[in-house]
């Protein structure tokens, strides 16, 4: 009894299966009318007049009132510096715009690592004025990752502590001499602030 229960299921079943092929077929006829429906009601409506768009120019420095200027310099000198640290990270020499950038920010007194803030760290061997406070960090962190004593983590990063500080040799940004970063304030040589510096060397 049971086969006949399911004949009986199959063939009230079958009038409403179609086969996948015609259910494709008939898909496809269906898009086929709806695409003729959009494209004569597309024809039917007249064409607008195109409204001239009133081209207005890019915001810059000097007609963008939103943007204060000192903030764009530190967001071309953010790139110069990134520049810079994979420069000196690889041992390579910097390249014009970088040592143009380098050259303004000693003559400012500026760091020549991020180029926005004040330089207070002295390299002792050779006595240029280099690095703000942040980025003495970063110069020590990279070397202690250079020589395999620390990871390239930030919780590596904030771990350094004052001994590291004083007494991981770095090489100078500017001379690549080898030597630890000091205050200025407590450094009893010559600082080199300002001098023409050939960065190609």
């Amino acid at each position: 009894m049971s086969r006949q229960r399911w004949q009986v299921a199959l063939r009230s079943a079958a009038p409403c299966a179609e086969p996948l092929g015609v259910k494709a077929e008939n898909l496809q006829q269906q898009q086929q009318r709806q695409q003729r429906q959009q494209q004569q009601q597309q024809q039917q409506q007249p064409p607008q007049p195109q409204q001239q768009q009133q081209q207005q120019p890019l915001p810059t420095p000097s007609n963008n009132p939103f943007q204060e200027p000192n903030k764009q310099q530190p967001v071309s000198s953010l790139a110069i510096a990134a520049q810079a640290s994979m420069h000196r990270l690889g041992g390579r020499e910097y390249p014009h715009e970088v040592q143009d950038a380098i050259g303004a920010a000693i003559g400012r007194g500026q760091c020549v690592i991020c180029l926005a803030r004040e330089a207070t760290f002295v390299v002792e061997k050779c006595g240029h004025l280099v690095s703000c406070t942040p980025c003495r960090r970063r110069l020590v962190h990279e070397e202690r990752i250079k020589s395999g004593l620390g990871y390239d983590t930030n919780r590596a990063r904030r771990e350094i502590n004052a001994k590291h500080l004083k007494q991981t040799p770095v090489p100078c940004p500017m001379c690549r001499l080898l030597g630890r970063l000091a205050d200025k304030a407590k450094f009893d040589g010559t600082v080199f602030v300002c001098e023409d510096l050939d960065l190609d060397d």
